[in-house]
């Protein structure tokens, strides 16, 4: 029983810290909003019927 809640309690852990790990969606630079999720920006062109710039970078 003891080992079952400790693999629950660092599944648990191991979730959270993937969230907090993960990068914004929007990034204020310069008083520009860059969206850094490809699927929300996408989304957003469509509803604004605006084109997309695509940026390939390795952010660490």
């Amino acid at each position: 029983m003891k080992r079952l809640a400790l693999t629950v309690l660092l599944g648990c852990a191991a979730v959270v810290a993937f969230i907090l790990a993960s990068p914004p969606q929007t990034v204020e630079a310069d008083g520009v909003e860059w969206i850094t999720d490809y699927k929300a920006g996408l989304e957003q062109a469509r509803v604004e019927n605006k084109p997309i710039f695509l940026e390939f970078r390795c952010v660490p």
